[in-house]
């Protein structure tokens, strides 16, 4: 049995006929669409266009996002045919156009008509604009497709003793709060806020910079320098500001969704890819109130099916997914496409 983590960028840009051949690095797939539109899709997408805009959330009624699906998969599991099983997560404004209804807990019909046709034939290429074309052809097992809360997902990963704590799953587009009483998820305390990339913006905005120079700002901690020698200074100060900021204006509406757990919660857990953020971490703790201690999830043990501890925490959700019993998890947030893949 194979098995594969996989973690790329969602960056989005059109690989146009006219562009001349272009090297893409391993985190990068180019999809071939039935129409001969190409796109690139991972870390090296802006290559093709850097002012290429990404349209955040969907569900499998957009067409965007059946291409974040069929990039992760490509990357996944390479050329070839298989026949697997699939789970999904999906963000707590989003899953309701996942699932039949309130009550269900897996994909609705249509959309599970719809996933079949996007996985059945992905054309695509790796490493380079005009390398050959190759083709991954998945048929689904008759089984159902789980849908989990993003949180949900992560909960079902926590180490026995978390069983009564407030989590926080930060990622960049999206900043989610659930509480567990005993255990049991309170799923009417799901709660929703910006994640890092508001932080980003702000960072942004204070130094003058678009999109992309920002989020080379916020990753290096270094500003491109005004004058004609492009030496790059220091923006620590800048973005400890934008942190705290971004802290100080979301935190109150998602500590508010402990009301009537006042008594319960004393612990807080941070999950998601702000966990390899050490600033925003240590700025967060400074912020929540002392009432409750603050835990990264790098200081548990996570675990996945088969005992092997899970050693980067921005791949929780898709664990938790993957411990459902699905071959393939596929864990298509605003900012990553992370999956896990198991097949022979």
């Amino acid at each position: 049995m194979a098995q594969k983590e996989v973690k790329m960028l969602s960056y989005f840009s059109v690989v146009r006929p006219n562009y001349p051949a272009m090297d893409i690095d391993d985190q990068t797939v180019i999809i071939v669409e039935d129409d001969g539109s190409q796109y690139a899709i991972g870390n090296d997408a802006p290559k093709f266009d850097p002012n290429s805009g990404r349209i955040t959330g969907g569900s499998l009624k957009d067409k965007h996002y059946c291409r974040l699906i069929k990039a992760l998969v490509a990357q996944g599991l390479g050329g070839g045919d298989f026949t697997l099983s699939v789970g999904m997560s999906a963000a707590a404004n989003q899953i309701e156009k996942f699932r039949e209804n309130r009550g269900a807990t897996t994909l609705n019909r249509e959309d599970m008509t719809k996933l079949k046709d996007v996985l059945s034939k992905i054309q695509f290429r790796v490493g380079s604009s005009i390398a050959p074309i190759q083709t991954c052809c998945v048929t689904l097992k008759e089984k159902p497709v789980p849908v989990l809360y993003e949180t949900e997902a992560v909960m079902k990963i926590m180490p026995d003793y978390a069983k009564t704590m407030m989590l926080f799953q930060i990622g960049g587009g999206d900043w989610q709060s659930l509480i567990s009483i005993d255990g049991e998820i309170q799923h009417q305390t799901h709660t929703r806020a910006a994640g890092l990339n508001g932080a980003i913006d702000l960072l942004g905005i204070e130094l003058g910079l678009g999109k992309k120079e920002s989020i080379n700002a916020w990753m290096t901690n270094k500003k491109p320098s005004r004058d004609l020698k492009g030496t790059e200074e220091d923006c620590v100060a800048e973005k400890t500001r934008a942190i705290r900021q971004h802290i100080v204006t979301q935190l109150p509406t998602l500590l508010a969704s402990t009301e009537g757990y006042q008594d319960r919660i004393r612990a807080i857990v941070v999950t998601g890819g702000a966990v390899h953020d050490a600033l925003f971490i240590e700025l967060l703790k400074s912020e929540i109130p002392s009432d409750y201690h603050v835990y990264s999830v790098n200081d548990m043990e996570l675990m996945v099916p088969g005992g092997k501890k899970i050693m980067d925490a921005s791949y929780g959700c898709a664990y938790g997914i993957f411990s459902s019993g699905c071959d393939i998890a596929l864990d298509v947030g605003n900012n990553y496409l992370k999956g896990v893949f198991h097949h022979d």
